[in-house]
């Protein structure tokens, strides 16, 4: 189906909004002064990528506690 592909992402208002909340300067949301918000996809990945390693050494946790 040409042109008519799902694309997935984030909302740069979500995750402006979550930063905020935590107080954090990320540089992976901005906004430009026209208001126009935007994220930076590079800036993401180290916070999956931190994400992924917390969640990975959890299971590793729990399927201890399983032996």
């Amino acid at each position: 189906r040409p042109g008519r592909r799902t694309h997935w992402g984030f909302r740069a208002d979500e995750v402006g909004r979550v930063m905020a909340a935590t107080g954090q300067d990320f540089g992976g949301y901005v906004r430009m002064e026209d208001g126009t918000e935007g994220l930076r996809p590079d800036q993401l990945l180290p916070v999956l990528w931190k994400a992924v390693q917390e969640l990975a050494a959890e299971v590793a946790e729990l399927r201890k506690g399983r032996a």
